[in-house]
């Protein structure tokens, strides 16, 4: 199917509650066609591999009532992601 953000994908990262965990199952029960370009990366602690998600992403956008938001907004700012 045609999709409006062309090849776009949109990656979650940060840790996953158990209780949300249901809402990812069913969102990709109800939207099949979306496994592969929505992540649920969970928890990323290795700072390489985290800059590298930083330097792929062209947007960042805070989901999180508690992650340091000073910090994520100063190292998506050095990658040059659109914040949100």
């Amino acid at each position: 199917p045609h999709l409006p953000w062309g090849d776009w994908r949109f990656a979650f990262i940060g840790p996953l509650q158990d209780s949300f965990r249901p809402k990812v199952e069913n969102f990709f029960r109800e939207h099949e066609g979306l496994v592969g370009r929505v992540l649920f990366l969970g928890e990323i602690q290795n700072a390489v591999d985290l800059y590298t998600w930083y330097s792929r992403a062209k947007v960042f956008c805070l989901v999180s009532k508690s992650e340091g938001f000073p910090l994520a907004l100063v190292e998506a700012q050095a990658f040059n992601n659109y914040l949100i």
